[in-house]
């Protein structure tokens, strides 16, 4: 049995999960992952959306993935800058040149998926000022918390339930 099949559940089984995986092997890659964000320097995001659009993306910004490269390497050195010699400069501008092309096309599916304000009924909106007072606020948190717990584990749900009751 791999690592990765005792650590990850059957898909079946998961909601939700929120994986850090910093180059992973081509494997990992191609089995258990099936939703990417890509940060460069600074938190400055290079791609955000399913693995198998990266492929497309690399290639429409002018590097495609190469065959039998292991794509986590192949992204992650798109957006990393290599500073021994001569290779800094190309490098920085492939980043930048990355970023670039990420930022347009966020803009251009921000303004696809803009709301129609003709369409918008602004009626609904109720505009809150300042902060709930505590006795007001703690009964919702605890109540959340309670049903948040309720939700999962049993075992977990019912110590929390016996500490409040008792």
């Amino acid at each position: 049995m791999s690592t990765l099949a005792f650590c990850v559940p059957p898909r079946s089984l998961i909601r939700h999960s929120l994986v850090s995986i910093h180059q992973p092997r081509s494997d990992i890659w191609h089995e258990g992952i099936d939703n990417v964000i890509l940060l460069a320097k600074g938190g400055r995001t290079a791609y955000s959306g399913p693995k198998d659009g990266i492929p497309k993306t690399c290639a429409e910004v002018g590097y495609p993935i190469p065959d039998d490269y292991n794509p986590a390497d192949w992204i992650l050195d798109l957006v990393s800058v290599d500073t021994r010699g001569a290779q800094e400069d190309f490098t920085r501008k492939r980043v930048n040149l990355v970023l670039e092309f990420w930022e347009r096309r966020e803009k251009v599916l921000a303004e696809e998926h803009k709301p129609d304000p003709e369409k918008t009924n602004t009626d609904e909106v109720v505009e809150v000022q300042g902060s709930s007072p505590i006795y007001i606020a703690l009964p919702v948190i605890i109540d959340r918390m309670i049903r948040n717990l309720w939700r999962q584990q049993p075992g977990l749900s019912h110590v929390v339930a016996i500490f409040f009751v008792n």
